[in-house]
């Protein structure tokens, strides 16, 4: 929202100790009448899956719905590539070292909204006791907000923003993007992302 190891000196390699070489013995009649057995190959682990921090919401608590939410964000600027963040991770962790600095507090698992931007657009952190007079700082309080659920993809969520401004009338004041899922979860959710528009 969002080091460095230093590297060892080249030491020389320790001389290893020469080991006597295994002595060769013949099989007994008692051996060699036994079955071979078969050797067991290594078990394969396979690698625990990563686990996804992507918020669960509940889509009827927040589709088609108006309301407001008493939230402050503290934002920074994101770089894209045809509206889709660069770095979008590292983005957020600026965000965070970001309010941090300022002395304001980001609320642990908190949202973490976007502006959306061909090129460049806003990551916001939601934070607790900000400065509203700090340009970086937006706050929702107070005002009306509409939110509408995206259950297709990131590359068609278009559809949605058009299907958003005909629900609500017009052209939205401000729209923020909460992305509730990533690529690691998106295709086991139903509800992608939560569009919130300031009407």
């Amino acid at each position: 929202m969002e080091t460095n190891n230093t590297q060892p000196t080249e030491a020389q390699a320790p001389v290893q100790a020469q080991t006597p070489a295994p002595q060769v013995t013949e099989p007994t009649a008692a051996q060699s009448a036994q079955p071979a057995t078969a050797a067991t190959p290594p078990a394969t682990s396979t690698p625990a899956p990563i686990a996804c921090k992507c918020p669960n919401i509940n889509p009827a608590e927040w589709d088609k719905k108006k309301m407001q939410l008493n939230k402050s964000f503290y934002k920074t600027y994101s770089l894209r590539i045809f509206n889709y963040p660069f770095a979008f991770t590292p983005e957020v962790y600026r965000a965070f070292k970001g309010a941090q600095q300022k002395g304001y507090n980001p609320v642990e698992n908190g949202m973490i909204l976007d502006t959306g931007g061909m090129f460049l657009g806003d990551v916001m952190v939601e934070v607790t006791s900000p400065n509203l007079q700090d340009k970086n700082v937006i706050s929702l309080a107070g005002k009306e907000l509409y939110t509408k659920v995206s259950r297709r993809p990131q590359s068609q969520i278009k559809q949605d923003i058009a299907e958003l401004v005909t629900e609500i009338g017009k052209q939205p004041f401000a729209l923020y993007f909460w992305w509730t899922s990533c690529p690691n979860c998106q295709a086991q959710k139903e509800a992608k992302t939560v569009l919130i528009a300031v009407v």
